[in-house]
């Protein structure tokens, strides 16, 4: 029985950003795979509206207007594998650095400037109670759940298409997970891994399967203040851009979330400590360095089908 699938593609339409989702399927389960294609962008486009912090009064608006609260249990399991993330990083991973975005220009459409000097807040100081899902915070620190959401949100889609079928691709801006395989080309899920410096070229092709990927760099979300050149990648110490030696940092794991939040990770600590730390927790990454040159983590090679 041949197998036949089903994919669409959202650019710029739900969390400014490209979504695609394929489905492969077997004949008479076309009304199926519809449906889930259907229920699966539903979930993107209620994530964006619950937890955007370009849209206002939405609950992580309410959260960050707040010193305590009970939050949802989605909301609640994000915050807590942020702080989990948080202490695996040695506090790098920070996702209350909502104040230092907004001063750094990188604007909502309800937000305003920030001015002042730059205090970093560490989510050692989230209060989690999960007995009734009560968090408390110091009342400055606001929260931005763009370090992590992305894959968190993707991990949950794949989750749901798991339930019904075995071989699919979520992707949300290059947050990645690939489940079983690409039936109609007969191998595991093709994933190219661009050129940071030329997005008409990819540096190597990945095939995976059952597994999360997510790039991070310094070339998608730019802007300029006052003349000088900004990103989306801040580094918690200062408060501002991280200038990288890294272009982008690529990371394969066992779940989109932790390729989301480890690729961020290796871009802000930079070469020499993003090789270090690879080590340490034994990742599969890849570098592309500011002047060109590529590197592959020894736990990468695996999914390396070709460089190009």
């Amino acid at each position: 029985m041949s197998w036949k699938k089903i994919a669409r593609e959202l650019q710029q339409e739900i969390m400014k950003t490209d979504i695609y989702i394929e489905i492969q399927f077997r004949a008479g389960q076309e009304d199926a795979a519809a449906a889930a294609l259907e229920e699966s962008f539903a979930m993107f486009r209620d994530f964006e509206s619950r937890y955007s912090r370009f849209q206002k009064e939405n609950e992580l608006w309410r959260f960050n207007e707040s010193e305590s609260c009970v939050v949802s249990d989605e909301l609640f399991s994000l915050l807590k594998q942020s702080k989990d993330f948080s202490q695996q990083t040695r506090g790098l991973f920070n996702p209350a650095l909502l104040p230092a975005l907004e001063k750094e220009g990188y604007l909502g459409a309800y937000a305003e400037e920030r001015q002042g000097e730059w205090r970093p807040e560490q989510l050692d100081a989230l209060a989690l109670n999960q007995s009734d899902n009560t968090i408390t915070k110091p009342k400055t620190m606001k929260i931005d759940l763009g370090g992590i959401g992305k894959g968190f949100v993707v991990d949950k889609v794949a989750r749901f298409l798991a339930t019904r079928f075995e071989n699919f691709l979520v992707d949300a801006g290059g947050d990645i997970f690939a489940a079983g395989r690409n039936m109609l080309d007969d191998q595991n899920w093709g994933i190219d891994v661009e050129d940071p410096h030329d997005s008409r070229h990819t540096l190597a092709m990945l095939l995976l399967s059952g597994k999360g990927v997510a790039t991070s760099g310094s070339n998608r979300r730019r802007w300029e203040k006052e003349g000088e050149p900004k990103h989306h990648l801040i580094h918690p110490e200062s408060g501002k851009s991280f200038p990288s030696d890294l272009a982008t940092a690529t990371v394969i794991a066992e779940d989109a979330t932790s390729a989301d939040v480890f690729a961020k990770t290796l871009f802000l600590l930079g070469k020499n400590e993003a090789l270090a730390f690879a080590e340490e927790k034994s990742l599969s990454a890849i570098l592309a360095m500011q002047d060109g040159k590529i590197l592959f983590t020894p736990e990468a090679i695996p999914y390396v089908w070709n460089t190009l």
